[in-house]
């Protein structure tokens, strides 16, 4: 058995906006309901349901080819919806910062992809595929200007983790990836596994919801 079959991660529930899975995936073999990452060679190993391997080149991407933005803020008042509070303003999952909640529900904030759109190129997603993996409200939540801008970026969960609510990333990470049959790299593979391990929460707690 190697080190990474000895964490115990296989219990996590993973989270859309703030509901739960009440069934576990299996871990051993990637989610049968869509084809596996494109990047990885037969054999790759499987973790969480996820291929692992060197990730694909990102070269070519552009931004424009996942939708416009207002196709995925269509569902900030249900992000929102799933999120904690403090009277009417909203904490953002990755720092705990509260923002006013607007009368037409929605926030005075960013919405951020939580694996980020550049990703698709690092599993070769299909590009049929694009405009759906950008707009989809699971891989959605809103985040301060300048950790989605500047810190978190394009960044894989290897480069970047949050500051609060550690565990709910990364299984939102691990949802989404699931969901699309896209791959991981190793150094993704052992970040998630820490952040899985170190925190059991699998909702987003900031203030006096924790």
């Amino acid at each position: 058995m190697n080190r990474w079959s000895a964490v115990i991660v296989a219990g996590i529930i993973l989270v859309g906006c703030g509901g739960d899975v009440s069934e576990p995936p299996r871990t051993d073999v990637p989610d049968p309901n869509v084809g596996p990452s494109m990047v990885c060679p037969p054999g790759s190993e499987v973790w969480m349901g996820i291929p692992v391997c060197a990730e694909g080149s990102r070269a070519g991407y552009r931004r424009d080819d996942f939708g416009s933005a207002s196709r995925y803020q269509q569902w900030e008042d249900e992000i929102i919806a799933g999120l904690p509070k403090s009277g009417n303003q909203v904490y953002t999952p990755y720092t705990c910062t509260l923002y006013d909640i607007r009368d037409n529900g929605t926030a005075a904030t960013d919405i951020d992809h939580v694996v980020a759109l550049s990703e698709a190129y690092d599993s070769r997603l299909d590009r049929e595929r694009f405009q759906e993996f950008g707009a989809d409200s699971l891989n959605l939540t809103i985040a301060v200007p300048s950790v989605n801008q500047n810190q978190k970026s394009d960044r894989d969960a290897a480069d970047w983790s949050p500051t609060y609510n550690r565990g709910w990333f990364a299984a939102k990470v691990v949802a989404v990836k699931r969901k699309y049959g896209m791959s991981i790299n190793p150094a993704e593979r052992d970040s998630l596994a820490v952040m899985l391990a170190a925190d059991s929460s699998r909702t987003v707690v900031c203030g006096l919801s924790g």
